[in-house]
């Protein structure tokens, strides 16, 4: 039985081989590089003209400022889901000693297999294609409608180019963490390195914490105790 689990995780491990991991920014991240700030300043900017243009055009328009407190509110939103995304994706980026400490199975093997989980998970074609998908299903279920009335349906349009750039950031973000989730599972079928105690990365211990299957298997070998302390 031994054997045959051996052999399965080296499946796993050896499939991963067929792809690397991009260290190149995501596209969220090139897309406010105009700007020579770091990303978070670039959305907040990016943002921040969004705001003012909307507001000018619609006071335009309706003649009114009644609808900022909303244009506000999508702007911040933009802003923090592109940015929580690019944060996520530095986050991942420095997973790979931590995975070298926790995952008791070769090195070179270890590294292809985080390689490809961060190919998938940072999948720029499918983060969009959530992006869509999340934008069609909030049209459909009618969560799209402010309940305003305009003078001009160019306003109406306006605030509606706004409130489908925050869903499709919102379907961006949504999609690498259901694939980080599955990631995290994934660790935990593969063998533990039992040393992460004495390791220099022991304040990742988190992620064992948050794995059931992580969990069981310290505790089986008499680690638990030191885990929780």
């Amino acid at each position: 039985m031994q054997e045959s689990y051996s052999i399965s995780v080296k499946s796993k491990i050896g499939d991963s081989s067929k792809t690397e991991a991009k260290s190149k920014d995501l596209f969220l991240e090139r897309f406010v590089s105009i700007f020579p700030v770091p990303y978070y300043w670039g959305w907040a900017i990016f943002s921040g003209i969004v705001f003012l243009c909307s507001s000018m055009l619609i006071f335009h328009f309706e003649n009114s400022f009644s609808y900022l407190p909303s244009l506000l509110f999508l702007s911040i939103l933009i802003a923090q889901e592109a940015s929580i995304v690019i944060w996520a994706h530095e986050k991942m980026k420095g997973l790979r000693g931590y995975l070298l400490d926790i995952i008791d199975l070769p090195k070179d093997g270890v590294l292809r297999w985080y390689d490809n989980q961060m190919t998938i998970i940072f999948d720029e074609r499918r983060m969009f294609a959530s992006g869509i998908l999340v934008t069609i299903f909030v049209h459909l279920m009618g969560l799209d409608q402010f309940g305003f009335s305009f003078q001009s349906h160019y306003s109406g349009s306006i605030i509606k180019i706004d409130l489908i750039f925050a869903h499709v950031l919102m379907g961006v973000g949504l999609y690498p963490l259901i694939c980080t989730a599955i990631m995290v599972h994934k660790i935990g079928e593969f063998p533990l390195n039992t040393n992460i105690i004495f390791s220099k990365n022991v304040h990742f211990k988190g992620l064992l914490e948050i794995h059931p299957m992580c969990k069981e298997r310290i505790y089986r070998l008499g680690m638990f105790p030191f885990i929780n302390t």
